[in-house]
């Protein structure tokens, strides 16, 4: 008689779950995506910069580390379970599309019988190309290990901690090279952020009544700072139109500190808050 194997301990995501939260990323992707290329400026045809890094934050950057991070409960193919998220983005597009498109009628003054209309097919295969190339690369590493606490509580904290240093990063690395044009749009990003990470605390604290602590320290261990620095560097270069080798970078390990000095802030307010109540 075969024994049967130890059953792996700790939390993993379901099929559904898994899928549910690689379309968030996509579907968030595919609505900046959009915007950017509708909100283009008509003279010179070029897409809206600030949207268009939303974008690729999300499609280059969060969608292939969420992959390589998201621990899974081993009873289905990460690579199926992926695909169906992308097909399943790709059949709802219509009010990612009508959202962007009444927002453009909304601002724009002008005949709407002269005004340039985009080509929504190509854009959408454009897209999800985009999206299928990088899931691809990220599903051929190794799955991930089981965590201690809820992936999904995990994700939350984990999406507003990268999208933070991201905007940090590229508002630090765009100041010393004396390219202000979003810089202060950037640093407004890392404050809301950062509260929207106090804010998912203090709901979560209240709603479950337990510490968030756990959640927090595992979310922070899982944050990719290499390949947050490498999208910062090469977004700052591509708005800049020149190799990032020629950009200058200010010293990586101070930005950090200071990013992270933040983060404590609100991890502190957690424990007094949680003490408080206690």
């Amino acid at each position: 008689m075969t024994s049967k194997p130890p059953r792996k301990t700790g939390y993993a995501l379901n099929r559904a779950d898994y899928i549910y939260h690689v379309r968030l990323l996509i579907e968030s992707g595919l609505s900046y995506f959009l915007d950017a290329r509708i909100r283009r400026d008509d003279a010179s045809q070029r897409v809206d910069t600030i949207w268009d890094n939303e974008a690729r934050r999300l499609i280059d950057l969060q969608l292939p580390n969420w992959i390589l991070i998201a621990c899974t409960n081993g009873r289905f193919s990460r690579a199926n379970a992926v695909e169906e998220a992308v097909a399943k983005s790709e059949g709802g597009t219509d009010r990612h599309w009508a959202r962007a498109a009444k927002w453009d009628e909304e601002d724009d003054k002008e005949d709407r019988r002269t005004k340039w209309l985009p080509h929504r097919l190509q854009f959408e295969t454009t897209f999800f190309s985009w999206v299928r190339t990088n899931c691809a690369a990220a599903l051929a590493s190794r799955a991930p290990e089981r965590m201690r606490v809820p992936p999904e509580r995990v994700y939350d904290v984990w999406n507003y901690v990268s999208a933070a240093l991201t905007y940090h990063f590229e508002e630090e690395v765009a100041t010393l090279n004396q390219y202000s044009t979003y810089t202060l749009w950037w640093g407004d990003r890392v404050s809301t952020f950062l509260d929207r990470l106090n804010d998912w605390i203090e709901i979560w604290g209240r709603a479950t009544k337990r510490n968030p602590l756990p959640v927090l320290r595992t979310s922070l261990n899982l944050i990719m700072k290499d390949r947050i620095w490498d999208f910062a560097v090469s977004e700052i270069a591509l708005q800049l139109g020149k190799p990032s080798n020629d950009l200058l970078l200010p010293n990586r390990e101070s930005l950090e500190a200071i990013f992270f000095a933040k983060v404590a802030k609100v991890r502190a307010a957690a424990r007094r808050r949680r003490s408080h109540r206690d």
